[in-house]
């Protein structure tokens, strides 16, 4: 779905700003006379260490959005014909007016965990029971 693919470009976008710091910190070694082999021992242990703490925000994230599912699904139980969340970054004022967002709707059977996570700025996302 075009929703997890944006979840992973996301990830892929923040492992790349990672490489590209490794990459400056391998310069910096070599220059102090480091190895080859204890800069790829180095540069392990970073790459290593980001996939943990990558691992640890998606599980959070997970879990989060999991909790948002489940307050959803308590709403539409409790009578509620569908459930509106928008996601926006705001720039300036949060009482300024804003434009009218684009709409997304979504059966609830249908929506996971990571499609919360993956949800666009700026869209309004109907989440509907039934």
């Amino acid at each position: 779905m075009a929703e997890r693919r944006a979840l992973r470009l996301r990830y892929c976008a923040a492992s790349s700003r990672a490489e590209r710091e490794w990459k400056g910190d391998a310069e910096r070694w070599r220059k102090k006379g480091w190895s080859e082999a204890k800069i790829a021992r180095a540069l392990a242990e970073q790459r290593a260490r980001h996939e943990q703490d990558q691992q640890v925000r998606r599980d959070e994230a997970l879990g989060d959005a999991g909790q948002w599912l489940q307050r959803i699904d308590a709403l539409l139980a409790a009578g509620a014909a569908r459930v509106g969340l928008l996601v926006r970054d705001y720039d300036g004022s949060v009482g300024a007016r804003q434009p009218k967002p684009p709409e997304r709707h979504w059966p609830r059977g249908q929506l996971a965990a990571a499609d919360l996570l993956a949800f666009e700025p700026g869209t309004l996302n109907w989440i509907e029971g039934g």
